[in-house]
């Protein structure tokens, strides 16, 4: 299997930005309903998919999210993590990572894919129903509709299309820069931004954005009208915010990331029936293989 197998949907400098120091990363696999550890040195195995960019056997498109975008994204939430400020350039760039992480990962092409085939078995039904003879129609069943897709082709085009124009209107709303003085960090996830806003619009017309940029810093992104100035910044004292931030983040994520047991028996108060597993590595002639055992 080639190096480029596994290919991330959350950048892996800001997992390993926001576990620096961390000797295991805790999970919560909240399909599955599990917890479990992992060592910081196999942070490359989570939030992962392979072959998830795949269109050709070149992983072109692997190569040039890691060689273009993400170090530029990785200076940015460095300088946020080190100043506890954003500066003008880095808003730009995090703006950009923002809208990019947002629509690189498998929810959003899950959402994307239902939608493009919901589209497409509607246009055909109703070409159908206005072209077939009456004898024909009465055969005719909506159910009988396939539509075939290739999914990665179809996400990486409107990632592509949208990335810029979403990555705007990020930048103009108003932000804030919430510094954690609790002793509950923030946790992250496979679907590190927690978005919201009127449903049935679509990702890209939500009016707030939640990122937790490291256990102590989270960036909320937001239309409020209050906010006086482009960018504030808050010191939050209070652990219930903290907890709300992360059950945000938490609730719309496949797995979530934690940076020790305290986090995660918080996360547990509000989520059911979590059974603890082990994980062991087995080195094997061909390779690494993980036996997992409740």
């Amino acid at each position: 299997m080639s190096e480029n197998s596994k290919q991330h949907y959350v950048h892996q400098a800001y997992l390993k930005l926001f576990f620096t120091g961390c000797k295991t990363i805790h999970v919560l696999n909240q399909s599955k309903k599990i917890y479990y550890t992992k060592a910081y040195n196999a942070i490359n195995e989570i939030a992962c998919i392979r072959h998830f960019y795949d269109i050709e056997p070149t992983h072109k498109y692997e190569k040039l999210f890691a060689t273009e975008f993400e170090p530029k994204f990785t200076q940015a939430l460095n300088n946020v993590k080190d100043t506890k400020k954003i500066s003008e350039e880095d808003k730009i760039l995090l703006s950009f990572y923002l809208a990019f992480q947002i629509l690189r990962t498998p929810r959003f092409r899950k959402f994307l894919t239902e939608n493009i085939k919901q589209i497409s078995i509607d246009t055909i039904d109703d070409y159908l129903k206005h072209n077939l003879t009456d004898e024909l129609l009465k055969d005719h069943k909506k159910e009988y509709i396939k539509c075939i897709q290739n999914e990665p082709k179809e996400h990486l085009e409107v990632l592509f299309t949208k990335w810029i124009p979403f990555a705007t209107s990020l930048f103009i709303k108003n932000w804030e820069l919430m510094i954690n003085q609790t002793n509950i960090d923030y946790i992250t996830s496979s679907e590190p931004i927690y978005a919201y806003g009127p449903p049935h619009t679509g990702i890209m017309n939500y009016t707030t954005f939640i990122f937790n940029v490291t256990p102590q810093i989270s960036l909320k992104v937001c239309n409020e009208k209050e906010f006086r100035e482009n960018i504030i910044y808050s010191d939050i004292y209070n652990i219930s915010k903290i907890k709300d931030i992360n059950k945000k983040i938490a609730q719309r994520s496949e797995y979530v990331y934690c940076t020790s047991k305290v986090g995660v028996d918080k996360l547990k108060q509000y989520c059911h029936s979590y059974k603890d597993i082990t994980i062991e590595k087995i080195q094997k002639d061909n390779g690494v293989i993980y036996k997992s055992k409740y």
